[in-house]
């Protein structure tokens, strides 16, 4: 808000993207590998639709494939302005970017754009990850999302998974992908690179 109030969002969101630039080829290097990446958007970032492409373009300019990028957005935002964002990820689908919808559950969704909106993933929020283990109730309603999600050819990853036993709850009713600190907690990219080799050295 205060890099909004005093213009300088814009110089803010080009220094990010050139050090996510930057971290990618550093990793690639490292790794000799091609990772995946996401990325969270601001309401401010898809207002206004020539300064974003403008913006993702530095990706090419690093020769990053977009299929790489993975960019996230809220369902909030997407009731902001419903016909310019469908319009507007029709286009970064064409560029080759993934379409993450995040938070999804948190007090403003909606069915009715799950099938209008091209999104390739919908992100469960955490809350509805915290008990899932050991409310019945929140399993159903989890699996529920997980089979509406698979049903309109979308992955489902859930948020803030912290114990083994989400993890085991999860994988019984067929959720894709599982974030959370039972895999890890932020970290700097040279750290990242160790995490990385570990776990696939154990084949994890």
């Amino acid at each position: 808000a205060l890099a909004e109030a005093h213009g300088k969002i814009i110089s803010v969101q080009k220094c990010m993207i050139k050090q996510v630039c930057h971290d990618i080829l550093f990793l690639d290097n490292a790794l000799e590998s091609s990772l995946h990446f996401s990325i969270n958007l601001s309401a401010n970032q898809i207002a206004d639709t020539t300064h974003l492409l403008n913006f993702l373009e530095i990706f090419r300019e690093h020769n990053i494939d977009a299929s790489r990028i993975t960019l996230e957005i809220t369902e909030y935002m997407i009731l902001l302005d419903n016909e310019h964002v469908q319009s507007l990820f029709s286009q970064l689908l064409k560029l080759g970017f993934h379409i993450s919808l995040d938070d999804f559950g948190t007090g403003y969704s909606s069915l009715s754009y799950l099938a209008s909106i091209p999104v390739n993933h919908i992100k469960l929020d955490k809350s509805f990850i915290d008990k899932i283990a050991i409310k019945p109730i929140q399993k159903k309603l989890v699996s529920g999302v997980v089979n509406l999600a698979h049903a309109l050819d979308k992955t489902l990853i859930a948020e803030g998974v912290e114990t083994k036993k989400q993890l085991e709850t999860l994988k019984a009713v067929g959720c894709d992908y599982a974030q959370g600190y039972l895999n890890a907690k932020p970290m700097p990219a040279n750290e990242l690179i160790e995490w990385i080799k570990q776990r696939n050295g154990h084949n994890e």
